[in-house]
């Protein structure tokens, strides 16, 4: 870990321990699937990007999570003040819910600034759209042929079921409304499309291209001899 480096050692030290923490209260609570969740992946890839200060990583997790988390913070004040019309962080307010495992998510809220503070030090590379949608592609994949599909076992209730929603918006079960495969291939291309392309054309715009970027651009349009 640098540090001499652009960002705060703090930041970074903070980073590890609590992307720590919420691996292994995740794991023991809720499976290891419940890791490759993608607001998790990204987490740790953006854990990783700033520790290392490497622009490629930290540009990916913004690509793949800032506008769903932005989201998120929206529908929680919303659903606090008891008018969101989605109400899909109405799981915060739930009396059932250990704090600790409340305090955890929390880091939907926080993770955006983080990472948008991480760009403007470091740089937005604009590989990270095709990376990010390459890495999404996958974990869906492995969600779908892999991991627990819905509901969660009556013996293991709290169990991660239906990761990164490969089987439909419910836990409960799923969705019915068209094959499997159909509902699989539809999330793979409404993601990049809905939800990466337009913050990675936001971000293109917004930051500076990293300085490296920059140079192997350059190096690719000049013509060789």
């Amino acid at each position: 870990m640098n540090r001499s480096g652009v960002l705060p050692l703090s930041l970074k030290l903070f980073l590890i321990a609590f992307s720590l923490t919420l691996a292994i209260y995740n794991s023991m609570n809720q499976g290891l699937g419940s890791l490759l969740f993608f607001c998790n992946v990204a987490l740790f890839v953006a854990t990783a990007g700033i520790c290392l200060e490497r622009t490629l990583l930290v540009s990916m997790a913004a690509v793949g999570v800032v506008l769903i988390q932005l989201l998120w913070s929206i529908d929680l004040i919303l659903t606090v003040a008891d008018v969101s019309p989605l109400r899909m962080t109405e799981f915060m307010l739930s009396d059932s819910l250990p704090w600790f495992k409340k305090a955890l998510a929390l880091f939907h809220a926080w993770l955006p600034f983080v990472l948008v503070f991480a760009l403007t030090k470091l740089g937005y590379d604009a590989r990270a759209f095709a990376w990010w949608t390459g890495l999404t592609c996958l974990l869906l994949l492995v969600s779908y042929l892999f991991l627990p599909r819905p509901p969660a076992p009556a013996d293991n209730p709290t169990l991660s079921v239906n990761i990164n929603f490969v089987f439909g918006l419910r836990m409960g079960g799923p969705q019915q409304r068209m094959p499997e495969l159909a509902w699989l291939f539809g999330e793979m291309l409404f993601l990049p499309i809905a939800i990466f392309l337009p913050a990675h054309l936001v971000f293109k715009r917004l930051f500076r291209t990293p300085a490296a970027a920059t140079l192997r651009i350059s190096s690719q349009a000049t013509p060789r001899p």
